[in-house]
């Protein structure tokens, strides 16, 4: 039988936190490898968010520029209603509301209707203006958080 290598008690002390270091950075490891996946996948998140964003106003822009063209030498509101492109916007629903605010934002117009169709909800009185009602359309987007 050979006897076993005689190991101080210090050598022992010594490979008992050389094993404990490398259990710490093991797991120090995993925890970063844990949270780094979590953070790719939040940035695929967030870069899906942003596509579709860009894809529903893109969307928006091309058929909201349609009904103006279609619907252009008309005073109808029916006609602007009843437009086949206006139906279109309409039924992305709320998907398409931030694109919606930033137009009547920025110029407000009667496609404003079709946030009422999309929430349903009216929040304006009959005799309001259509500016008046853009106005209205953009706080509620604010407080809702559509900003």
């Amino acid at each position: 039988m050979i006897p076993a290598l005689y190991q101080p008690p210090a050598f022992q002390e010594f490979k008992t936190a050389v094993s404990f270091q490398q259990n710490q950075i093991q797991n120090e490891f995993d925890h970063l490898h844990e949270n780094t996946i979590e953070y790719i996948e939040g940035l695929n998140k967030e870069r899906e968010k942003v596509n579709l964003d860009i894809y529903y106003k893109f969307k928006f822009d091309e058929l909201y520029s349609k009904v103006i063209k279609e619907t252009l030498f008309s005073s109808s509101s029916d006609r602007f209603l009843e437009n086949s492109n206006f139906k279109k916007i309409t039924s992305f629903g709320y998907k398409i509301v931030p694109a919606i605010l930033e137009e009547i934002r920025k110029k407000p117009s009667n496609i404003v209707w079709a946030l009422n169709i999309i929430t349903n909800q009216k929040i304006s009185a009959k005799d309001t203006s259509i500016e008046e009602a853009c106005q209205l359309w953009v706080n509620w987007g604010k407080k809702n958080k559509f900003n």
